[in-house]
């Protein structure tokens, strides 16, 4: 008896304190209200040809020169051969 006198008060402060926790609504009747909300992911890596790599592979370069601009292997190879360089590369 005093087992479940106990498990009843128990129930009564918790709904209490679930019920004053809620959001207060004032929406008049025949209203619909919407809520939106937000979330925010992390991605580091991408599929590629079949295999996982990572997300930024495409701006991880040493240097930006004739390998990616093949208009530049020209004026790459010039300045190389001026300079006395053998393994120049414009960055």
């Amino acid at each position: 008896m005093q087992r479940s006198l106990l498990i009843l008060a128990f129930g009564l402060v918790s709904t209490a304190s679930a019920h004053a926790q809620l959001q207060a609504v004032g929406m008049p009747r025949g209203a619909v209200r919407f809520e939106v909300t937000g979330e925010f992911r992390n991605f580091d890596s991408r599929f590629h040809r079949g295999e996982t790599e990572v997300f930024t592979r495409d701006f991880q370069r040493a240097a930006i020169g004739g390998e990616f601009f093949p208009d530049l292997l020209a004026a790459e190879t010039t300045i190389g051969r001026v300079a006395g360089l053998t393994t120049y590369q414009l960055s």
